[in-house]
Parts: C-alpha cells; structure tokens; sequence
C-alpha cells in the first residue's frame, strides 16, 4: 500500500483509493490512530481479495499512528551521520 501525502490516502496493489474515515482513541494503548477503509463493493470484485483480506474479512481496514509524520521525520533524523 502506498501512502499519498496530499491527499492523505492509501493506494492498494489493484490501484484503488483506501480513504481516511476517522481518527479514534486505540482503547488497548490508549493512542490516537487513523483509520483507513475500502468499500467493501470494491473489495469484493477485485482479483486480490484473496490475498489481501485473508479468511473473513470483507474490506480492507487498518489504522495508522496519528503521529505517522513524526514517527518518519524521526526516522530520517536518526538515518543521518549525526542521528547515528
């Protein structure tokens, strides 16, 4: 899956948009994620399903940390000579 910054959307391997839907307090960390969510009408007609969804799943879900840009602005810092 491949994040557009801009837009603030996934693109999923068979090139559809996975949207924002909420942002929602994780109850078993007790932090703020985002959720992204596919239609499951779109899900449903795409060759990947299998592999994508697994076993009961009808539409691709998954959250995110709601500090994502910080994580990776981190990450970046320690990549550096003197992060390291």
């Amino acid at each position: 899956f491949d994040y557009i910054k801009s837009e603030d959307y996934y693109i999923c391997p068979n090139k559809a948009i996975v949207p924002f839907k909420k942002v929602f307090l994780d109850y078993r960390t007790q932090t703020k994620k985002k959720e992204y969510r596919i239609s499951s009408l779109i899900c449903r007609a795409c060759p990947l399903a299998k592999s994508c969804l697994g076993k009961t799943a009808k539409e691709k879900k998954f959250s995110v940390t709601y500090y994502r840009e910080e994580y990776e602005r981190n990450i970046a810092r320690l990549a550096t000579s003197k992060g390291r």
